[in-house]
């Protein structure tokens, strides 16, 4: 949703590394710890953390949130892995964005949700928290349009989603997300005429309690041509924007592996 950061109270620029060693544990010991984590963030049994990603001073809009930034030219393309989010009373989102200031700007993604989400001059509220794709634009009119896509069905999780974004023609952009076993999404914002300059990936919340946001990678990340060729991501190392409840980390770098960077996000105490 709307997006305007002041300067970050933190830049994350480190990888956390994890080391598993397995030695002789029992098939019961193994399904216990898959039970419990699973009962940690399933909906309605989530971590009751507070924060307060309604009216923070870190960003104009005063929502959290955890992001790489890069710059483009007409378009986008990243893979998000779908994890299950939790949106605890607000929404929380995995998403990209691009955008020309703050002014106008698509973005496109998954989101959990139990609040109502502006549609120009009405609204949209999804009735449940159950997460399902989406994509909003601020176009010429100034509004801000909030587009709902399909749930995410139980075969979708644990996948990875395909979300593009790419100038069409001169007032026009088109939004892909695909690549699930069952949901995909297909739309286009129109009279917009922005000269996108920012490309963001990561994840936005509001709210104030229960949210839940397991490690997610943003990956394979890149930014398209006026002539809509793509070229991989080799900035954006050490842009991460995170405040509130957020972590946001490079699992890889974007000059190091040569294939646009994996960007990873989580919510402290409920998801990571």
């Amino acid at each position: 949703m709307n997006f305007c950061p002041k300067k970050s109270p933190r830049i994350l620029n480190t990888r956390q590394h994890f080391e598993l060693r397995v030695g002789l544990i029992s098939l019961a010991i193994l399904f216990s710890l898959a039970f419990q984590l699973n009962q940690t963030y399933a909906a309605g049994n989530t971590p009751k953390i507070t924060y307060n990603c309604i009216n923070t001073p870190d960003s104009t809009s005063g929502h959290c949130y955890s992001m790489a930034e890069w710059n483009g030219a007409s378009g986008a393309f990243t893979e998000i892995f779908t994890n299950q989010l939790y949106s605890g009373g607000g929404f929380v989102t995995n998403e990209m964005w691009i955008g020309s200031g703050n002014t106008r700007w698509v973005e496109a993604g998954l989101i959990s949700s139990d609040v109502s989400l502006t549609q120009g001059s009405g609204s949209y509220n999804h009735g449940s928290t159950a997460e399902f794709l989406f994509w909003g634009d601020v176009n010429n009119s100034g509004k801000f349009y909030f587009h709902p896509g399909p749930n995410l069905a139980s075969s979708d999780f644990g996948k990875t989603a395909f979300v593009e974004i790419q100038k069409t023609s001169s007032t026009a952009y088109g939004v892909y997300i695909s690549n699930l076993p069952s949901a995909s999404l297909f739309g286009t914002s129109t009279n917009n005429t922005m000269s996108d300059d920012y490309i963001h990936t990561g994840g936005e919340l509001y709210g104030a309690t229960t949210a839940s946001a397991p490690v997610n990678g943003y990956s394979y990340n890149e930014w398209y041509n006026s002539n809509g060729g793509g070229s991989w991501n080799l900035q954006g190392d050490t842009d991460g924007f995170v405040n509130g409840p957020w972590e946001g980390y490079w699992q890889s770098t974007a000059s190091s592996d040569g294939i646009g960077g994996d960007w990873r996000t989580c919510i402290r105490g409920a998801g990571c």
